[in-house]
């Protein structure tokens, strides 16, 4: 990238090499956000990746501690799917409470720092409408996994874990 050439004033006094300096770094500053952008996208990206995974963690634990009384459940006539849609609604409403209070919170923060975003409103609603819906869709992935489990959970077996 070639840095232009700068006149100078006979009033201004020249700096030489830092001049040269400067205008190259005031030149090719774009590139630091493009950088920046892409950090922050892995970043987000990371953040969705760990909180699948704690929302995996605590519903394989919650249906782990829950097998006696999925067990019972069967083996009193209640259907899979049931057992599904239990385990499926527990970890819904933990998932959309948490998502009200980051929703509130975040609502708040942007608040604050809505002169470090650029180009986007402090209320984005692309960006508050989205990245709820993204997170409710991972979550239930994650949720999906144990609740299957819990599905096929064996009465005899169920009954025998206490």
């Amino acid at each position: 990238m070639r840095v232009p050439k700068v006149r100078h004033s006979s009033r201004v006094p020249h700096y030489g090499a830092l001049a040269s300096q400067v205008d190259a770094a005031v030149v090719g500053g774009d590139r630091g956000l493009d950088y920046v952008a892409v950090l922050m996208g892995l970043f987000g990206a990371l953040a969705l990746v760990l909180s699948c995974v704690g929302v995996y963690g605590v519903m394989a634990y919650t249906v782990t501690e829950q097998t006696h009384d999925l067990g019972v459940r069967i083996a009193l006539g209640a259907s899979r799917q049931n057992v599904l849609a239990i385990v499926f609604r527990r970890g819904l409403a933990t998932t959309l409470s948490g998502i009200a209070i980051g929703l509130v919170l975040s609502y708040g923060m942007a608040r604050l720092i809505a002169s470090l975003i650029f180009g986007v409103a402090a209320t984005d609603p692309v960006s508050f409408v989205g990245i709820p819906a993204a997170l409710v869709i991972a979550a239930s992935i994650a949720i999906w996994i144990p609740a299957r489990r819990a599905m096929n959970t064996d009465p005899i077996i169920a009954l025998r874990y206490e």
